[in-house]
């Protein structure tokens, strides 16, 4: 009889994760990650993302995730981006992403790491096909910012017309 329940219920795992699985098309979202070299994300220094782009008529979200260490002191990411476009041309863009939230949490535990996630821009068209770039400086007044293991750009096809 126990060896009945458990495969009941190992089905009924399986018959969900083949259900959520189902639900993600291939190339819906690409990441692009990038580390700090010697895990030291140092004043003057900045990560660099390469993203190829192809469809300049599909809407996209940008989103930002950042691998935070537990112990780290830090409550923000002040970040600067420099965006360039395939043409050359470049943009700026200043960030103050929050570690800390009023009484919830804005992070999910992987270990000895907090994963941050935020939403960056929605329903983005980009004009150029081509190869963009972002580059990501911190402007921290501190020359280190301790504890950041890596930083990321994810790049989600829009669901919203």
């Amino acid at each position: 009889m126990e060896g009945m329940k458990t495969t009941r219920r190992l089905s009924l795992l399986m018959l969900v994760a083949v259900t959520l699985l189902s639900c993600i098309r291939a190339g819906d979202f690409e990441t692009y990650t990038a580390r700090p070299q010697k895990g030291q994300f140092v004043s003057g220094s900045y990560l660099e993302f390469r993203i190829p782009v192809e469809d300049t008529l599909t809407p996209v979200n940008i989103e930002i995730f950042a691998r935070i260490h537990s112990e780290s002191g830090l409550v923000e990411l002040p970040l600067r981006f420099r965006i360039g476009s395939p043409s050359g041309k470049w943009y700026a863009d200043s960030l103050s992403l929050q570690l800390t939230g009023e009484g919830k949490e804005m992070f999910s535990r992987s270990g000895m790491w907090r994963d941050f996630r935020w939403v960056y821009r929605k329903g983005v068209i980009f004009p150029e096909s081509g190869t963009w770039y972002i580059q990501a400086y911190h402007t921290s007044d501190v020359r280190v910012l301790e504890g950041v293991g890596e930083l990321g750009i994810i790049v989600k096809k829009s669901r919203e017309l």
